[in-house]
């Protein structure tokens, strides 16, 4: 470790979530064995066992911080995590949480002591970190008046050797074996904070700053001065803890076998090769499956094609792809999809389009679900959605919409698209007994009907976690006002359905009559009600034109000529 560890000796209020160790307390569950990286003199531990009966062991390097943290009853142990294995430091120990606090930044190779932690986890065990956000506005500010200066603490403190955003975490701890399951920051607004001295060194005229902030309006990022992030093993079931449980409630995923097969199918169009290359990236970074993009290119001219042979070209080596083209005009989007399909060589498939990336635990989740139940065929979950803009530098998000995805219902599937065929996995073997393919007849809502399609012959299941990201994505293309009615989309798709046996457990029969008779009873009680009411306002108007007011008052109702009764 750098030298200086020792001078981070904050306070600590675990029951603040205005600091990294406020929010780094809240993830920990109570009486967890917890492991301090980095502990300096040892507040977060002393917090942590007083507020929450944890037990904490410390490792730091600095003398001097280790002596102030056993002066205080701590358990430390002085070592240079860099310099030797953890796993011979610990002697085999083993804990439910360990913990980087303001850590990992300092490291010259923080990925290999990051993986190294892995091995340290009980079954459901997990990590937390916390580093500076190298992408705060401050630092813009800065770097455009060509400025690179450290201060004794802070995003560039002194003992800083890496810089991390959370993106450019997130790659990092992929590629040490962890996921990023949740992240919480603390913001601070700009020019508050060290790196300019709260403005003091800010040479930049204001329109220049305006610039530069309009430019990046709207960027949660840009405020965030540090994150506190949790992570979990890749190889772990992440499942989120109940109010109140506690680590034991983790559980370990069963030992992994070989690597499935998952196919992506995706359209691809003149115009959206940025779209595409990000995409395909998406792809490479999947954890625990051999993926393969099928890619479909929609281009009569050719130049289109060529363009698109050369950027698969790239990922030689990182992905398997295969380029198609149709040869017949005009296409539809079912022609194109089913010419995908015929291609599929996989055990999985998955219907992509260039808008989703797909996070790295995409295809665990879902295939390990389809896995540990042979009855299942299709296996979907939940999807952030991000507004921003696309250039050719890439996707640059401007904001976070609702997230997408919900419980499976198979009547509702002929109710509406609600199941964003972009997060279905499907197993090939069922899909091919079943003889399903798309409706190249329909110019629009081909995915709703292949979704039907799916709902009527085999088992689908959701997984409420989020696997992907949609990128500018407005709803399904039913609902866009650009397209003719809805109305007529829907009895469109329905009459591709026509004839098919619905396969429907007694369950799910059972619920439908119980929806069924819980609106009739709900429309019964509405009548009653109206009746009700009905009653009571003849009433009170009989007592009103019987009342010695109404009386009283004919003669200037007669004055105004009203129509109202005498």
């Amino acid at each position: 470790m750098p030298p200086g560890a020792g001078k981070y000796a904050w306070p600590v209020d675990p029951g603040s979530l205005h600091s990294p160790y406020g929010l780094i307390s809240e993830l920990i569950p109570s009486g967890s064995d917890v492991l301090d990286l980095g502990c300096a003199t040892g507040n977060l531990a002393l917090a942590l066992e007083a507020s929450k009966d944890c037990r904490v062991l410390g490792l730091d390097f600095d003398r001097d911080a280790v002596s102030r943290a056993r002066e205080k009853g701590l358990e430390v142990v002085e070592t240079d995590i860099t310099a030797q294995p953890l796993s011979e430091v610990l002697g085999g120990r083993r804990f439910d949480v360990v913990v980087m606090a303001d850590v990992l930044e300092q490291l010259a190779h923080p990925q290999r002591v990051l993986a190294q932690t892995a091995q340290l986890l009980r079954p459901g065990g997990f990590a937390i970190a916390s580093f500076p956000n190298i992408s705060h506005l401050d630092i813009q500010l800065m770097l455009a008046q060509d400025e690179w200066q450290h201060s004794a603490t802070g995003i560039l403190a002194e003992a800083n050797l890496r810089f991390f955003t959370l993106a450019t975490f997130a790659e990092m701890a992929f590629a040490a074996g962890y996921q990023v399951t949740q992240s919480g920051h603390l913001s601070v607004p700009p020019l508050e904070t060290e790196v300019l001295d709260q403005g003091v060194r800010l040479r930049l005229n204001p329109a220049q700053v305006e610039k530069i902030r309009d430019a990046t309006a709207g960027l949660p990022h840009t405020t965030t001065y540090r994150y506190v992030v949790e992570l979990h093993p890749l190889a772990m079931e992440a499942t989120p803890l109940p109010a109140g449980g506690n680590v034991e409630s983790r559980t370990p995923a069963k030992s992994p076998g070989p690597p499935s097969h998952l196919d992506f199918i995706v359209i691809t169009a003149p115009g959206r090769s940025a779209q595409l290359k990000d995409f395909l990236y998406s792809l490479v970074g999947l954890a625990g499956v051999v993926a393969h993009a099928i890619v479909v290119v929609e281009d009569g001219a050719g130049t289109y094609f060529e363009k698109i042979q050369e950027l698969t070209g790239k990922y030689q080596g990182l992905l398997k792809t295969t380029l198609l083209r149709s040869e017949v005009e005009p296409r539809t989007r079912g022609q194109l999809f089913n010419l995908g399909l015929a291609a599929v060589d996989g055990e999985y498939v998955a219907i992509a389009d260039d808008m989703t990336m797909y996070y790295p635990t995409f295809a665990q989740r879902l295939i390990g679900r389809l896995a540990g139940d042979v009855s299942l065929s299709v296996a979907y979950g939940r999807a952030q959605v991000l507004i921003g803009d696309f250039s050719e530098a890439g996707f640059r998000a401007r904001s976070r919409g609702i997230e997408v995805g919900a419980k499976f219902d198979r009547a509702r599937v002929f109710a509406e698209p609600y199941i964003p065929i972009q997060l279905c996995v499907v197993r090939v073997a069922d899909l091919q007994t079943a003889g399903i393919r798309f409706s190249e007849g329909l110019a629009d809502a081909e995915d709703w009907a292949f979704i039907g399609q799916l709902a009527t012959r085999l088992r689908l299941d959701f997984i409420d976690e989020v696997v992907a990201e949609f990128r500018n994505w407005k709803g399904d293309r039913p609902w866009d006002p650009e397209n003719r009615p809805f109305a007529a989309i829907r009895a469109e798709v329905l009459g591709t359905l026509a004839g098919q046996a619905v396969r429907m457990s007694a369950a799910e029969v059972a619920a439908l009559a119980d929806r069924s008779l819980a609106i009739e009873a709900s429309e019964r009680r509405e009548q009653e009600t109206l009746r009700q009411e009905l009653t009571q306002a003849r009433s009170e108007t009989a007592r009103l034109l019987h009342s010695r007011s109404w009386k009283l008052t004919r003669p200037l109702r007669r004055l105004l000529r009203s129509d109202l009764p005498e």
